[in-house]
């Protein structure tokens, strides 16, 4: 190994030597290598020194120590990659000693060339800037699970909601998969790291609109005023949409006219992958209703041209519309102080009711899946409507009922009062199974798959079976009376004798 200066020729054809310096070794290959180091001499030999123990312990194959590899965290980007091009580096060491900011800059490249949304991207990336600069991690081996640990832990002390905290384990630990797979780094330190439970904190509860509520909504949408730079008839279809397809915001966001199909023999409306939640092409279908009206709203639109101009906060653009819903609501009773006073009380077209929960643009979600069950509609069908992976997402979190539907439902069970029970003494009846009654089987034939035949007067009944024809032949072998003139008042069949399977039930 030597420190050198090289001599070139410059336009005037003159000789002259470098400033910067050079040093000349062999590497881990046997293959003589001229490397530039620093115009100072003394920096240039500490950079040939450590050079020289770079060779040595890849000639061994070992690890490097911490002076080395603090040595080459600060080395220019460019010398690293130098040394990674001549096989003193590999591609996981030179992105162990690349900073974190410039490896997320390539992360943000790499979630736009996957067509992401440019919110996700634009909160992803904020929340990765957030926890890099909160656990002081400057390069790759400084990213620690016990530090992004304990800054979870720091949110979660102060009331920030477990979803939240989910949020952002889940944007770093995206990026630090990302940096093993591109070998940037060479095992994953936060893949042991889990999300929280949400169902122990949930901070945001929402409802379903009852269908009256939904019809005012959409009557008081198409009548309202330009909002949010949309115009009345614009926001009544975004609604509808919403409630007749269960498609989320972003995805309404990113229909143009060439996603809607009106005029197929089923009408749809098409999804593409990069703006689906499961990064999937989703077919909606439409019904055959609605498709018919929105040839006229989406008449004279280019087939690149966005279906509707939707604002980033479509919550306060719902909750002006359900105020002005509500308000005319209420002038219908401003004649009545009796009743105008009950419907104050209520929570019908709030934004957000006695028990707190609330109806923003994801609650008309909440709104369609519910409408799926109330229609009977088959929770698999329900679940491939409402595009989820799991029956249990369906039908838990996003399927709502109301107070009367439970007291309807109450009404199939058995009325166990003690007045239900005084009736039925009284008239004779009970609670008895179907199957438990007499059997009346026709003379020949087949009945319910039992074959039937009587011949010569006698009657052959399948095995089991009894009834009081048969009870009462059996009574008249003893020689007992068919009627009886003792028997108590209020006995439908005279003679106490005559057992059938019915009475012996009653006694």
């Amino acid at each position: 190994m030597r420190l050198c200066k090289v001599s070139y020729t410059d336009s005037d054809k003159k000789q002259r030597r470098s400033k910067r310096w050079y040093v000349e070794l062999r590497d881990h290959r046997d293959v003589v290598r001229r490397i530039p180091a620093f115009e100072d001499k003394r920096a240039s030999g500490e950079f040939a020194r450590k050079l020289e123990q770079l060779v040595v312990t890849r000639i061994a194959g070992g690890t490097l120590d911490v002076v080395i590899t603090r040595w080459l965290e600060g080395l220019p980007e460019k010398a690293r990659s130098r040394l990674a091009r001549i096989g003193l580096l590999d591609a996981e060491q030179v992105g162990a000693h690349k900073p974190l900011q410039a490896h997320l800059v390539d992360y943000k490249g790499f979630l736009v060339g996957k067509g992401n949304s440019g919110r996700h991207i634009r909160d992803t990336v904020q929340r990765i800037r957030v926890v890099l600069d909160k656990t002081n991690a400057v390069f790759p081996t400084a990213l620690r699970a016990s530090a992004v640990q304990a800054f979870l832990t720091q949110l979660t002390s102060c009331a920030t909601s477990p979803a939240t905290v989910n949020h952002y384990l889940q944007s770093i630990k995206s990026f630090s998969r990302w940096l093993v797979r591109e070998r940037r780094m060479t095992s994953d330190p936060l893949r042991y790291m889990y999300k929280l439970k949400t169902e122990t904190d949930i901070r945001r509860v929402r409802r379903a609109l009852e269908p009256e509520e939904l019809r005012r909504l959409l009557d008081t949408a198409y009548d309202g005023p330009v909002r949010y730079k949309m115009s009345g008839p614009e926001r009544y279809w975004l609604y509808r949409l919403a409630l007749e397809t269960g498609l989320r915001a972003n995805e309404l966001r990113s229909l143009t006219r060439a996603s809607f199909e009106p005029d197929n023999s089923e009408p749809n409306i098409v999804v593409e992958a990069a703006y689906s939640k499961r990064r999937r092409r989703d077919v909606q279908p439409l019904r055959r209703e609605t498709a018919a009206e929105l040839r006229s709203f989406l008449f004279g639109k280019l087939p690149r041209a966005a279906a509707f101009a939707m604002p980033e906060k479509t919550a306060n653009m719902l909750r002006d519309d359900l105020a002005d819903a509500r308000s005319a609501w209420l002038n219908e009773a401003a004649k009545d102080e009796r009743e105008l006073k009950r419907r104050e009380e209520t929570s019908f077209l709030r934004f957000c009711d006695d028990a707190g929960r609330v109806v923003d643009f994801h609650a008309l979600r909440h709104c369609f899946i519910t409408n799926l069950a109330r229609a009977n509609v088959h929770p698999k069908r329900a679940q491939t409507l409402a595009r989820h992976s799991t029956i249990t997402l369906t039908m838990d979190h996003y399927t709502h009922t109301s107070r009367g539907e439970l007291a309807e439902a109450l009404n199939g069970l058995p009325d166990l009062s003690r007045q239900s029970a005084e009736r039925q003494r009284a008239t004779g009846t009970c609670d008895i199974a179907e199957k438990n009654l007499p059997v009346l089987l026709p003379s020949k034939g087949t009945f319910e798959g039992i074959s039937v035949q009587r011949d010569a007067g006698k009657s052959e009944m399948p095995t089991g079976i009894s009834t009081t024809r048969n009870t009462a032949q059996r009574s008249e072998k003893r020689g007992s009376s068919p009627k009886s003139s003792n028997a108590p008042p209020g006995t439908r069949t005279p003679d106490p004798l005559i057992k059938s399977q019915l009475l012996c039930q009653l006694s």
